[in-house]
């Protein structure tokens, strides 16, 4: 996935809830920009979910899914 797109959709201005879709089929709903945290050289990633904390390399989301859930906010 592109640095630079994921990037933009944490730090948009009104933010915009959002599921990151990983390979391995999980989708991590970013509900707010502080639960979404990128390492400065953009090599990895973390997102706060209900179980915890995912740790995630940008090569291996597959997809972003701005979905109906997202556009209510």
């Amino acid at each position: 996935m592109d640095i630079a797109k994921l990037r933009e959709l944490r730090l948009a201005q009104p933010f915009r809830p959002f599921y990151l879709i990983i390979e391995d089929g999980r989708r991590l709903f970013v509900r707010e920009p502080h639960q979404f945290g990128m390492a400065p050289d953009g090599s990895r990633m973390g997102v706060v979910t209900d179980a915890g904390v995912a740790l995630v390399r940008p090569n291996q989301v597959r997809d972003i899914d701005l979905c109906a859930e997202s556009l209510k906010h």
